[in-house]
């Protein structure tokens, strides 16, 4: 999805979850159905989006109506407000032939005040008053959803992911929710390979309260208190409270950054910051294993 409906892909003066819509997550999944292929799985992180997935279902040939009956499209988060009516694509029955399967490690619903507007959204852009617009959109939302389908999506664990899209699939088509990070580590056999190991070594962009909200890193975090096993976090920013959450002695954090740096520095010099505090980091670790 971040490949084509991402944050990354975006200006910092681009980023308005009002105005991003996951149009071209849509027209993915349509390429991939006319090539035959009846299982799709999508990995959700690293969205720009908060439109609720209407854009991509409407790639997909659903319409949602406003209450002057105008056909919105191609569907934004500034959109989700005003759907008044949805009308099914003339195909929907072949739709249910395709198993669709998300890749989710966020456990947030829909709406309110950890749903997807307000935990998420700020990071992609929104201001206060955004975020209750497009929370206020999403529960319409989950309103229109319910009167269509019978589901209650808010209540369904992890509707709120990457804007709501998952919110969407699961309502309307053959969908399944799977967590991103337990379904790759069951692939690499991660299990069965950390009851040796001395060491792990994780990161990301930033360590905070969504960390353990499902997320890789928190998921590591989780087996390393487990299986007892030393465990290096590696991250561009560390917010403070993340120091008195984590007290186990398994655990380190590092950050990457030299000093005081603007966001915008920090991603710049990513990578030349990454090896500078690896390459210090190794040798620490080969020092003491040679002792």
């Amino acid at each position: 999805m971040a490949k084509v409906s991402g944050l990354s892909l975006l200006k910092e003066n681009e980023k308005n979850p009002l105005k991003t819509t996951t149009f071209g997550l849509g027209e993915m999944i349509n390429n991939a159905i006319k090539k035959g292929f009846k299982k799709i799985y999508i990995g959700v992180g690293g969205s720009a989006t908060n439109d609720g997935g209407i854009g991509a279902l409407t790639a997909l040939g659903f319409k949602f109506i406003d209450k002057y009956g105008k056909i919105i499209f191609p569907g934004k988060g500034e959109d989700i407000l005003n759907i008044k009516k949805i009308e099914f694509p003339y195909n929907y029955e072949d739709f249910k032939k395709i198993k669709f399967i998300i890749l989710s490690d966020v456990k947030n619903p829909l709406y309110g005040k950890r749903g997807a507007s307000y935990v998420y959204a700020p990071q992609k852009g929104a201001t206060e008053e955004i975020v209750k617009l497009l929370d206020k959109g999403l529960k319409n939302y989950g309103k229109i959803i319910k009167e269509y389908t019978g589901i209650e999506v808010n209540k369904i664990k992890g509707s709120g992911a990457a804007g709501g899209v998952v919110a969407g699939f699961i309502s309307f088509l053959n969908t399944t929710i799977l967590s991103g990070v337990e379904e790759i580590l069951k692939i690499g056999n991660f299990k069965k390979k950390i009851k040796n190991v001395n060491l792990m070594i994780t990161g990301e962009g930033k360590i905070d309260k969504q960390t353990f909200y499902g997320k890789g890193v928190g998921t590591i975090l989780n087996y390393s208190l487990k299986y007892k096993i030393p465990t290096i976090i590696i991250a561009g920013i560390i917010e403070k409270e993340f120091y008195q959450i984590i007290k186990s002695p398994y655990i380190s954090l590092f950050s990457i950054t030299q000093g005081p740096v603007t966001l915008e520095e920090s991603i710049k010099n990513a990578k030349e910051y990454l090896t500078i505090k690896i390459r210090e980091l190794s040798k620490l670790i080969f020092s003491v294993c040679r002792l």
